[in-house]
Order: C-alpha cells, then structure tokens, then sequence
C-alpha cells in the first residue's frame, strides 16, 4: 500500500516532496511473511507435541490400568465408563497445560513493562502498552478452551489407538 500513501502524502498542504523506497518497503514485507510463517510453523509443531505428550501420559495410564479394565469388561461395565476416566485425564492435563503459562504470563507481564519503560524511556512516548487486564480478558477463555480441546483430541486419539473396548 506504499503508492497510495505516497499519493496521499504528496496531496496535503505543505509537502513538498516524500522519499520513498521500495527496496526498503519489500524487504519489511518479506521480513513480515517469514516471521508469519515461521510463527506458523512453531505453533504446528507446539500443538504436535502437546497432542504426544498427552497421548503417552494417557497411554501409560491405559497400560498401567490394564488389568482393571479387563475386570470393569467382564461385570459388564459400558465403553463409554471406560473411557471416560482417560478422557477426563487428558482433558485435566490440557487444563493444566493452559492454566502454568497463563499465570507465569500474568506475573511476568507487568515486569516487563515497567523494565521496558524505565530502561527505554523513548518508548513511553511513541508506544502504550496494553493493560494485562485487557490481554487477559480474551487470553484466558481462548487458552483454556485450546487447552481442553487439546488434551480431549490427545486422549481420543490415544483411547482410539491403544483401547480396545
């Protein structure tokens, strides 16, 4: 969008002349892309190994467990009981997956802000920073729900894979 703000620039009172570069505007915008993409590529592979760590944690419940499961079978007990406890398990740790970085993030926050503002003094004019309050407010539902959708795919898909019911 650097022509139209050129020309915009251009038409106002008062300006005589705008410097532009297009060398500097492409490379910015190539930056911006890899950092998307690579930003992309860490949440994928993040999102990977919380579903694995999930999975084997509720696999080793599942082996650990493997004797009781054969007895709840023969009394007559239904899949869905049987499941249901794993199900909870992985959903629990995904909870607690969430809930450790939100709170580490919430104690940290403040921190940072006031480093950056008495260290950089220059910031406190061109930048305001937002309140935690107001990051937390959409931070924590999303969070928590990504946390517990995760630990419930991790635990199906373990349950799935590994319990044959």
């Amino acid at each position: 969008m650097q022509p139209t703000l050129v020309s915009f620039l251009e038409g106002l009172d008062g300006v005589r002349q705008v410097n532009q570069s297009e060398v500097a505007a492409k490379t910015l915008t190539d930056i911006n892309k890899a950092i998307t993409i690579v930003s992309m590529a860490i949440v994928i592979i993040l999102l990977a190994v919380s579903v694995f760590l999930i999975s084997n944690t509720v696999m080793v419940g599942i082996s650990v467990r493997r004797e009781e499961i054969a007895i709840m079978k023969l009394i007559g007990a239904k899949d869905a009981f049987v499941r249901a406890p794993f199900v909870v398990e992985g959903i629990f740790i995904g909870l607690i997956g969430s809930i450790i970085p939100l709170v580490l993030l919430f104690l940290i926050y403040e921190k940072v802000i006031e480093y950056a503002s008495s260290e950089f003094n220059f910031l406190s004019n061109m930048v305001s920073f937002i309140p935690v309050e107001t990051i937390f407010r959409t931070l924590v539902p999303i969070s928590l729900l990504l946390g517990i959708g995760i630990g419930w795919f991790g635990s199906r898909v373990t349950l799935h894979k590994h319990l044959r019911v």
